[in-house]
This record gives structure tokens, C-alpha cells and sequence, in this order.
């Protein structure tokens, strides 16, 4: 059995980014409801009277490793591959 919430949100925020060898992301924001907050079993029974959840303000940070180039350098790291 699958209990779920589904609700649509307004996301307004902003971020910052850094990404070369590693990735940096933070991002604050406010979600605003757009809809009714809805709970659902198994896809298919609506619930009635049920706790609403209230999302407001957030915060995230993603930290990684890789780095995403453009064309012009990967040439000029290794023009072999072009």
C-alpha cells in the first residue's frame, strides 16, 4: 500500500553555483501552494480530513566532484579528441 502527497508550488528562489574539478550549489527559496493539498492511496482513493503539510522556506547544498567542459577546453586540454 502507497500513501502520497501531491500538491503544486510556486518555487521562488535563488541560487549560486561553482562547478570545475567539484560542485558547489546552495539555493534558498519559498514555495507557495498552488492547489489544495491532496493525499492518495495506491493512485486511486482520495482522502478526505487528513493533516495538510506546509512547506515554506528551504535551503539546499550540493557538493560533488566532476567537472562538465565545453568544447573549446576539452581542445585545448587534449586535442586528441577532436
Amino acid at each position: 500500500m502507497k500513501i502520497h502527497n501531491s500538491r503544486a508550488h510556486l518555487d521562488l528562489g535563488f541560487g549560486l553555483a561553482r562547478q570545475s574539478l567539484y560542485l558547489v550549489n546552495a539555493r534558498v527559496g519559498y514555495l507557495v501552494p498552488l492547489e489544495k493539498s491532496r493525499w492518495t492511496i495506491n493512485d486511486e482513493l482520495h482522502l478526505n480530513a487528513v493533516p495538510d503539510t506546509r512547506y515554506k522556506f528551504y535551503f539546499s547544498l550540493n557538493i560533488g566532484l566532476g567537472a562538465i567542459l565545453s568544447n573549446s577546453e576539452a581542445r585545448r586540454r587534449d586535442p586528441r579528441l577532436y
